[in-house]
């Protein structure tokens, strides 16, 4: 008898919260970040979290623009608080990126993989980040609290201390 690898359902693709939105950026009435909405299966909506992880994706690496068009077969135009919001949840996905990747890795395995360590709480801050981004933009300290809770329960004596660290000012972002 033969035995499968792999899964036994088949999987319905998904967008990846890292994933970035194919876009480019207009001047026509100011700068105006387009995105290609056609290949994606998801809500062609700002509202709807697996979009806006995409815009914020994109935007995470360039300018900020004055609005944002979603283009499928309707196009939506945002501007206004709306993208400065975005924008700003943006600021925060930029700095939690330049601080995983200034992170030290340690020495001590038991350190590298504990859920308090620096790396591993910017990471769960992100992933909590671009799963639920409205949540983030209105409730900043709630998705902190909420990362905090999870890596303060691993057992570690050191972990209220090194969740302080990822946390603070010096690890270059806002901690929510």
């Amino acid at each position: 008898m033969r035995h499968r690898t792999g899964p036994t359902k088949r999987l319905v693709p998904t967008m990846s919260p890292d994933a970035t939105c194919p876009h480019r950026y207009t001047e026509e009435e100011g700068m105006t970040l387009e995105v290609d909405c056609d290949e994606c299966q998801g809500a062609s909506d700002l509202m709807n979290n697996r979009c806006i992880s995409g815009v914020m994706n994109a935007l995470a690496s360039s300018v900020r623009p004055e609005a944002i068009i979603l283009k499928r077969f309707m196009h939506k135009r945002y501007r206004g608080r709306l993208v400065e919001r975005v924008c700003a949840a943006t600021v925060e996905l930029s700095a939690l990126n330049r601080a995983l990747s200034a992170c030290v890795e340690v020495s001590d395995r038991r350190c590298r993989t504990c859920p308090a360590s620096k790396r591993l709480v910017i990471s769960a801050t992100k992933v909590r980040m671009l799963e639920d981004p409205w949540a983030y933009i209105s409730r900043p300290g709630s998705v902190q609290a909420q990362v905090r809770a999870r890596a303060q329960a691993c057992g570690c004596a050191r972990a209220p201390s090194c969740v302080d660290d990822a946390f603070s000012a010096d690890a270059g972002f806002g901690g929510g």
